[in-house]
């Protein structure tokens, strides 16, 4: 068999203006991501443990959701500290933050109360065109979400304050001279009524970055370059499941290619109640997939039995998805012969969202589960793998 490879969608950070987003373990780092998208301003984000020095694009900016590698201050453009309380990791110096400690340590300070839930928040207008820029058009009063126990305790050498609470006095800051922002709330929250007024004037205004992305643009662009990848003989099958990130993944490869792609649902002998009925019409019916269910039930419970280890069973279950695909595979070349779409399996299709792509970074225990599945697959196969919305969001394809 031919070596495995895995082609993925070309990086719109080549193409667009990028706001980078570093997250830390923030539960709604991705909703930054999200939000800036909304703007039509290209947004993507990276673990923490990013090598800024190795990047393959200067971004417009940088938001931080967290605690940050020094050597971001020293890529000369515009940053955003969103202080937030991180999921997974240290319950200090994240975002706003790490701006002030990385100045001086007694700059933060564990605070006399949490502080979570609604706030009013005070703008400072100081008539300085340059430290007013993240809170411009949004007047005196603002309402926003705080989630937060450590607090700046003392203001950083160079920083104004923009925005205050009654429990915070550094709800805002901002550098004197350098595009450097921070604040302590969350802009990127619902519950932050005109948060995202804060994230355009930041990436738009402060960054400079063109509100041009649109994800009409993005499938317009798949389309063409997937049947460039693929070509005019080559079949393609995608496993999936009837959730959002396979059927849509699945629909942009059938406007694609038409019926060289084909959709593989595995029935494992653990579905939900008439669930692969359910993906059968909606996949075939609605959305003219060519689609085959394959009863699996037996095989899967078969080798799983007796067997309770946790690892083996999810190499058990992966081994057993290729097994079933590679028999496919063999079938549908077979049953294409003297026909239009006659032509090998040649592809692999892996619809898979951002989010649903574990990162190490502080979390190095990570059960990966499925999420290596393919790697698998394209090892032991004759295919190669394209990956479509992995830089996407659940959000923007719905």
């Amino acid at each position: 068999m031919a070596s495995a490879t895995e082609i993925e969608a070309e990086a719109p950070h080549n193409n667009f203006d990028t706001i980078l987003v570093l997250d830390f373990g923030s539960q709604t780092s991705h909703l930054i991501l999200r939000r800036l998208r909304a703007l039509k301003v290209y947004a993507e984000m990276l673990p923490c443990t990013t090598k800024l020095a190795d990047l393959p694009f200067k971004p417009k900016g940088i938001v931080l959701s967290g605690d940050v590698d020094p050597a971001v201050f020293e890529l000369g453009v515009p940053i955003l500290g969103i202080w937030c309380e991180c999921l997974f990791f240290r319950a200090f110096s994240y975002g706003c933050q790490e701006l002030a400690w990385r100045i001086s340590s007694d700059n933060v300070a564990r605070g006399a109360a949490r502080e979570y839930g609604h706030a009013d928040v005070t703008i400072h207008n100081s008539g300085n065109s340059h430290t007013d820029r993240l809170f411009a058009g949004l007047g005196e009063m603002m309402h926003a979400y705080m989630s937060h126990f450590d607090k700046l305790v003392k203001l950083p050498e160079g920083f104004v304050v923009v925005a205050s609470t009654k429990n915070s006095e550094y709800a805002g800051i901002a550098h004197q001279t350098k595009p450097i922002y921070g604040v302590q709330f969350h802009p990127e929250l619902e519950h932050t009524p005109r948060g995202t007024e804060i994230l355009r004037n930041f990436s738009v205004d402060i960054c400079g970055a063109q509100p041009n992305w649109v994800m009409s643009d993005f499938i317009k662009k798949e389309i063409v370059r997937i049947r460039h990848l693929v070509g005019d003989h080559a079949q393609v099958i995608g496993a999936v499941s009837g959730g959002v990130d396979s059927t849509v993944a699945a629909k942009l490869m059938k406007e694609a290619i038409g019926d060289r792609f084909h959709a593989i649902l595995v029935d494992n002998g653990v579905m939900r109640l008439n669930e692969c009925e359910q993906v059968k019409e909606t996949l075939q019916k609605h959305l003219g997939i060519n689609l085959t269910v394959v009863d699996g039930a037996e095989l899967f419970l078969g080798r799983l039995k007796g067997v309770t280890e946790p690892e083996k069973k999810r190499k058990i279950i992966g081994g057993t998805f290729i097994d079933l695909f590679e028999k496919e595979a063999i079938r549908i070349e077979k049953d294409a012969e003297n026909t239009p779409n006659a032509g090998k399996v040649e592809w692999f299709l892996q619809g898979t969202v951002s989010f649903c792509k574990p990162t190490l970074g502080f979390h190095e225990d990570i059960d990966f589960g499925m999420c290596s599945f393919t790697p698998m697959l394209s090892s032991r196969s004759r295919s190669r793998c394209v990956k479509l919305l992995h830089r996407s969001d659940e959000g923007q394809i719905y």
